[in-house]
């Protein structure tokens, strides 16, 4: 299956006065906001769901097609079964890299289908709970959460894996059973940081991604 790493960078504010809450948009920063297709020889091992990636991931060397890399306006879309990854980087604002005791803690919450309806037919995450879950394996998988930690990947970025799309797995609404090559859901979520020296003095940031599953 193909893999996917959804790319953020964030600035260091001049003060509180200016900070927006936000990740850099694609004008101000143009590796913001982008999906990239990853190679099928990276991350090279494999993760877990939920799993932080110690590789670096050189996102500008990386071969793309089918009009890769897209920018993040609802127009990203993958199959069931493919990888998704997030990774979060400071840019210059920051100072150079790696920046000395820089820590950051990182949230993703899928709540709420992006259409309009919330029929029998809808959920919120594409997403299932693994195995260590107990009752709640297989059930929908809404929310991710990382805590503060220095950069793990080798390029001094934090990067996440969500896991692999699978919206027909059991304990899921929807349609169930078989894969349907003609269907995509829709989903919106919200990730979210902390980035700061220490767990007190920095600031937090915010972006709502969208993604279509098809099967």
């Amino acid at each position: 299956m193909a893999g996917y790493l959804l790319n953020l960078t964030f600035n260091q504010p001049a003060s509180a006065v200016v900070a927006n809450g936000l990740f850099n948009s694609n004008d101000a920063d143009p590796i913001s906001k982008i999906w990239y297709q990853t190679p099928s020889t990276w991350p090279g091992v494999t993760y877990s769901q939920g799993g932080i990636v110690t590789q670096a991931a050189p996102i500008t060397t990386w071969p793309q097609t089918n009009g890769f890399p897209i920018v993040d306006k609802g127009n990203f879309s993958c199959n069931l079964g493919d990888d998704i990854y997030i990774r979060l980087v400071p840019d210059s604002s920051w100072g150079p890299s790696p920046v000395q005791n820089l820590q950051l803690a990182f949230y993703a919450v899928f709540g709420r289908p992006a259409i309009s309806g919330h029929g029998g037919d809808t959920i919120a995450t594409p997403f299932v709970l693994p195995a260590g879950f107990g009752v709640g394996v297989n059930a929908p998988c809404s929310y991710y959460g990382w805590p503060a930690n220095t950069p793990q990947a080798a390029d001094n970025s934090w990067i996440f894996y969500l896991g692999q799309p699978s919206q027909n797995q059991a304990g899921q609404k929807g349609s169930g059973g078989p894969s349907n090559p003609n269907r995509t859901c829709l989903y919106s979520f919200i990730v979210g940081a902390y980035a700061g020296i220490g767990v007190n003095n920095g600031y937090t940031y915010g972006h709502d991604p969208g993604m279509g599953v098809k099967g």
